[in-house]
């Protein structure tokens, strides 16, 4: 099965982020992460989502960055306002931050101008230009905290006729939500589909057992999940895996197939069958370079060779290596030392 989801000519940083764009073309992905994250008020009501990419990705990084520009009209309090949502998907922490997301604000305005203009050439009587608002958003997955990271105003010049019953989070900042640091209750409880990828992908390839575990509470956790987000949902799920557990990829497409809604623990199954093989093959073969080292303790020498490939697997804790190896928790400890 091809993994269209990561295939393509567009190159980008890492797999999560092109997965995480993939997800974001979704309208409802991209409502149900503004009411998660941006505490979109309950009240609100989103009535238009456009995506503007084609019209504000920078030439200079189109194709070598992750990013989604949106046009969202919202009504509250009967009233309707246009946001921009600049969406930034990050792996590794970028100091440009902030000239990138000032140049597509300034690209979105100068567009909107251009149109203002071409629509009142001809009349005689001009038309107010409104702009609208701007959410910036940076979705961090990197594997370490951003380092100086702070949610701050991107200029010093408020923003115009900013809603004040909107929260304080919708107001002329760039913001931040940091994947791998985010609360694992929040996340469970929350009920957005994009909620659920973030919580699994707190883990999967990071640590096997956690993994499982996440994989096999998910039909409890896709309950609350709609039918849309529920879908993109499973079908960023599918690749993810087929990614991660590149010997199994045919079993995993064919569970994904056959499965049906409140069956997805199934996929657990799979995903663990893969890791028992692995472990057996690490060991088998950690055994036979330390028996073939001529060694005395050779025996030993197997035990450390397949504790360090699984501390180079960087998927398990330090009990589950020693259990695994046969080696003392403080072994396992050096060995991770040196």
């Amino acid at each position: 099965m091809q993994c269209l989801l990561f295939d393509g000519p567009e190159s980008v940083y890492h797999v999560h982020d092109k997965g995480y764009k993939w997800l974001f073309q979704k309208p409802q992905v991209l409502i149900g992460f503004l009411r998660d994250f941006m505490k979109l008020p309950a009240e609100a009501t989103v009535l238009e989502v456009v995506s503007l990419d084609t019209e504000h990705v920078l030439p200079d990084w189109k194709g070598l960055r992750s990013d989604r520009v949106f046009r969202v009209l919202l009504e509250i309090g009967g009233l309707r306002r246009e946001w921009l949502v600049l969406l930034e998907f990050q792996r590794e922490p970028d100091t440009t931050m902030d000239v990138r997301f000032l140049e597509y604000e300034m690209l979105a305005m100068l567009s909107q101008a251009n149109a203002w203009r071409g629509n009142n050439a001809n009349a005689g009587t001009a038309t107010d230009l409104t702009l609208p608002a701007v959410m910036r958003i940076v979705i961090y997955n990197g594997e370490f905290p951003w380092q100086g990271w702070k949610q701050r105003p991107l200029v010093k010049q408020e923003a115009a006729q900013c809603w004040t019953d909107l929260p304080e989070v919708w107001i002329r900042k760039v913001h931040q939500v940091d994947v791998h640091r985010m609360d694992v209750h929040e996340l469970a409880s929350q009920t957005s589909g994009i909620s659920k990828v973030f919580w699994l992908d707190q883990v999967i390839g990071v640590d096997y057992e956690e993994t499982i575990n996440r994989l096999r509470a998910l039909p409890t956790r896709l309950d609350l999940v709609s039918g849309e987000e529920y879908k993109s949902f499973m079908g960023w799920l599918n690749v993810r895996l087929q990614k991660s557990v590149p010997a199994f990829v045919q079993k995993i497409a064919e569970v994904f197939e056959q499965m049906k809604r409140g069956e997805e623990g199934k996929v657990a199954e799979v995903v663990e069958v893969y890791y028992e093989k692995k472990f057996r093959e690490v060991r088998e073969q950690a055994l036979l370079e330390g028996k073939l080292e001529g060694k005395s303790e050779g025996k030993l020498e197997g035990k450390i060779e397949f504790a360090k490939r699984l501390i180079a697997e960087e998927q398990f804790s330090v009990d589950k290596i020693a259990h695994l190896s046969g080696l003392t928790v403080e072994q396992v400890r050096g060995l991770m030392v040196n």
